[in-house]
Parts: structure tokens; sequence; C-alpha cells
């Protein structure tokens, strides 16, 4: 269709309405950080990132459908799936009053998969991986040094030692990245650096990113080695 092709705005309501047919399978509803919203903004952004492949010869419908099936399976496994306890697939397992049907009590290391589970560390792995609303976690939260750290003051005082441990080219990246915030390939064409890979979807110069990873790592070590110095509060 060459400039033809329509674009992702003009089916944003077909995709909408394909991506909430999912809707009814969604079962994650104990999980109040988890809602079906957050599937359908990481389907829609996907789709955008990957228009640019749709054979609108063919009808543009299908190949979303298998798109919103691929992603409902992987944001499943990787949100949920992947580190759950065992129970929740054994048709012994009571959800309601989260008991054992072979044991007769709640899940314990006397079943082998389950033990499995808790000796593999994946219980932990389960509680990182799995979002909670902070509202449940105020004292762990709110109990820590950080919520007295000045973040904009301190940032200040950090880059006033940092500025005297960098060259000139080191600190005008850190400037124009980090205060500027302007993109790599911005940055290269105000500092007259060559872009490697114009054509490409998403170009960069690797001269800046070779530069500001000398920057971290500098950062690093002043952090290290003059962090009690500075006067942070």
């Amino acid at each position: 269709m060459g400039n033809n092709k329509p674009k992702f705005e003009d089916y944003y309501e077909k995709i909408c309405q394909e991506i909430n047919k999912k809707e009814s399978q969604f079962t994650l509803h104990g999980i109040p950080s988890l809602s079906f919203g957050d599937f359908r903004q990481d389907v829609l952004i996907h789709i955008n990132e990957k228009w640019h492949l749709v054979d609108f010869k063919q009808n543009p419908i299908n190949y979303i459908r298998v798109i919103i099936g691929s992603q409902w399976k992987n944001w499943l496994r990787n949100c949920f799936y992947r580190h759950q306890m065992p129970c929740v697939r054994c048709p012994l397992y009571n959800s309601a009053l989260n008991e054992c049907g072979f044991t007769g009590t709640i899940p314990n290391k006397t079943c082998g998969f389950y033990n499995k589970w808790i000796t593999d560390n994946k219980d932990v792995a389960y509680n990182i991986m799995v979002p909670v609303p902070s509202v449940n976690h105020e004292p762990e939260i709110h109990s820590q040094p950080a919520d007295n750290f000045n973040y904009d003051k301190n940032k200040i005082e950090f880059e006033k030692h940092l500025k005297g441990v960098l060259t000139k080219d080191e600190w005008q990246v850190y400037y124009y990245l980090h205060i500027k915030c302007i993109s790599n390939v911005e940055l290269a064409n105000t500092l007259g650096y060559k872009i490697d890979n114009p054509t490409s979807k998403t170009p960069r110069c690797k001269r800046i990113d070779e530069i500001e990873q000398i920057v971290v790592e500098k950062s690093k070590k002043l952090l290290a080695d003059d962090g009690e110095k500075m006067d942070f509060y």
C-alpha cells in the first residue's frame, strides 16, 4: 500500500475490541495490583511497536489476534504462573480454604511438589515477582531511611563532585543526557558525532554510549570512595 498504509490509530478501536475478548478469561482478581487494564496497555504498546510488520494484503485482524494470543500467554506466565506454588494447578487444592486435599492442612512440606517449590526458593521469587499494593505494606515502606532523602538537593551535591572527576567531553555527555534530558541522537547531532546506524529504527551513537558508560563507572567509584564525605541530607 506504500504511503497509504493504515496507521495504528486507524485500527485502535478494533484492536481494543479484540483485546477485550480476553477479559472474561482474566482470573487474577486476587492480586489487586494486576488488572486487565495493565494487560490491555502492554498489548497495545506491543502491537504499536510491531505495526510496521502488519501485512495489509491479508486481513490484519488475524495478525492482531495472533499477537494478542501470544501476549496473553506470555503476560500470565511472566506476571504470575512462572513462580506460583504448584498447589494452584493441583486438582486436590481448595483455593477457597487454602487447603490441600491430600494432607488436609494448608500447603506444607509434607507434599513433595510443595517441598521442592520451597527448596528451590520459588516462594521467594513469587513474592518478588507478583506485585502487591503498597497500602498493605506501609510499615515496611515508610520505615526506610530513604523517606527523608532529599533527591533534588543531593543530586546537586553529587553533580558538584562528579564534575571534578569527569573530563570536559564526559561532563558534556552527562549534562545533556541527564540534566537537559535530550536523546542520544540529538546529542550526537549537537556535538557533531557520527550516528552509527542512521537507517535503523533505533539509531544510536556508539561513541556517546561509550562515554556514558565511563561516566557511570566514575560515578560508582566516586560514591564508593568519597560518598561518606559528601554533604547528603
